[in-house]
């Protein structure tokens, strides 16, 4: 048994896998073992307190403090320990560090620190020695030494607090498979901290991994009922369906609906169809608009790199699809489908990823015979990618960069930011974006949003591309990034509800 972490005094956890030990424990051999098996694997140090004889760094200039501290030290333990003794210095010890905890250790700094030299160095000395753990440092400038203790609802301590936490979460088991550990790989584009992966390959995601079951929508009154049907049993591939009430005013009630595929979003790497505010705001699309919404849900990367994502995409919407023939071959139709689809007015419909997704299928569907009309594609916020530079991407360099190094991160064999897959306009792509089939298309985009320039590149590169339906683009003013999903209630979400609305209406 493993202890996942060490950052306090023993505070009596009655669960040893978070139990909390000091930094001295970790450098003694142990003698007798901890019970029970258990070993220390991670360590967090928190401004921690370092000295020694020989001055580091800054520590040059300021013989002051070092006399100071050199007293100091001296007085707590009695002068029973010298100033370079291994628990004061352990860069005098590094072959101790062997015995330290085996995993990881997470220290920070603060700009403002009597011994920013000497964590820096300790730091140094662990990659460079012979442990075999793993090593990181958080900074928080222009703070003193223990800054969160006098102020913890400041934002920097609140930062160093999410990072403390963050850092616990990994080291658990939330969100992967196994118990492996290695140096974290942070993907932070769109999203801040959403998915860390080890070197062991396991992954843990901290955005939208909150779900929810199927059900029918009594919280908001949309009368909307979903269910969860398996497409593929080999892969896993599955799909969320939400019908709405069969009993609403106007409408006949053997009259068949239209069928809205809905892409979810979350980078390719995190979310999925049942995720809370994906099923809320489908409950509210399915009731408004009058449709019948199949919402598949892809497989993700980095376990399963790009285009898994897009694949599985695929093969729903062919499943969808299928339903239009009279001759059924395979598992039996979903009723849903069967009875309530109308196969001859389908709209694909994404956000950010899964606008990608929706217009890569909307491509395949005009490469390949889908067997159904495709009436419309939705793209709202959507998520592409290209080589020259649109939007704020042309001042905004670093951004690019680190976009860039994203998605080679989630298709690690693409081209690059001209792969058609995420560069529908590319050279290599072969004006392949021109033949979608879609009757007519809607672009929806964000003034606050990152990706709002390319999605409005995507809008004008559609209309030179020689595609011959109708493009439409519709901006939502003062506001970011699927903004509603946080804040459906704005008066810019409904805005853009409406127009979601009358594209989804015209048939």
């Amino acid at each position: 048994m493993e202890i996942a972490c060490s950052l306090l005094p023993l505070t009596g956890a009655s669960d040893t896998d978070g139990l909390f030990t000091l930094y001295g424990r970790t450098l003694r051999r142990a003698e007798p073992p901890l019970p029970h098996g258990a070993a220390i694997a991670d360590v967090i140090l928190l401004t921690l307190y370092f000295w020694g004889k020989d001055p580091v760094g800054t520590e040059l200039a300021e013989q002051w403090v070092h006399n100071d501290l050199e007293q100091t030290w001296a007085l707590v333990c009695g002068g029973r320990y010298g100033i370079d003794d291994p628990q004061v210095n352990p860069l005098e010890a590094p072959g101790a560090w062997r015995r330290m905890a085996r995993e990881r250790v997470l220290m920070t700094i603060t700009g403002r620190n009597n011994f920013w030299d000497r964590v820096a160095a300790y730091a140094e000395g662990l990659r460079r020695n012979d442990w075999r753990g793993d090593v990181e440092t958080y900074v928080t400038e222009g703070e003193a030494c223990v800054h969160f203790l006098g102020n913890p609802r400041s934002e920097k301590a609140e930062r160093e607090t999410d990072k403390v936490v963050e850092f616990i979460a990994c080291g658990g088991r939330v969100g992967g498979g196994g118990a492996g550990r290695g140096v974290c790989i942070s993907v932070t584009f769109p999203f801040p901290s959403s998915i860390r992966q080890y070197k062991s390959g396991r992954v843990v995601r901290f955005g939208a991994t909150d779900t929810v079951p199927a059900s029918t929508d009594d919280t908001a009154g949309t009368g909307v009922t979903s269910k969860d049907v398996v497409i593929n049993p080999s892969s896993g591939l599955w799909a969320r369906l939400y019908l709405p009430s069969l009993l609403v005013a106007g409408r006949r009630q053997d009259s068949k609906l239209p069928v809205v595929v809905y892409y979810h979003g979350g980078a390719f790497a995190i979310g999925s169809t049942a995720n809370r505010p994906t099923q809320e705001y489908l409950n509210c699309l399915a009731a408004d608009a009058d449709v019948l919404i199949v919402s598949p849900d892809y497989r993700l990367a980095p376990e399963h790199p790009l285009p898994s994502a897009h694949d599985d995409s695929w093969e729903a919407l062919r499943w969808v699809a299928s339903h239009a023939t009279t001759t059924w071959e395979g598992p039996d139709p979903e009723p849903w489908l069967v009875e309530h689809g109308d196969l001859t007015r389908v709209f694909l419909v994404g956000v950010s990823a899964g606008g990608n997704i929706a217009h890569n299928m909307a491509e395949r569907a005009g490469a390949q015979s889908l067997g159904v009309p495709v009436r419309g594609l939705l793209l709202v916020h959507p998520y592409f990618t290209g080589g020259a530079p649109a939007g704020r991407e042309a001042t905004d360099t670093a951004r690019k960069a680190r976009s860039e190094a994203f998605w080679r991160y989630l298709c690690p064999g693409t081209l690059g930011f001209d792969d058609p897959l995420g560069n529908p306009f590319s050279e290599a792509a072969g004006g392949s974006a021109a033949r979608i089939a879609a009757e007519r298309v809607l672009v929806c985009v964000a003034e606050k949003d990152s990706l709002r320039g390319r999605g409005a590149w995507y809008y004008e590169s559609l209309k030179g591309s020689g595609y011959r339906g109708e493009v439409e683009l519709h901006e939502s003013v003062g506001e970011g990034h699927a903004f509603h999903y946080g804040n459906p209630g704005c008066e810019e979400a409904r805005v853009l509800q409406a127009r979601v609305l009358r594209f989804l209406r015209t048939r």
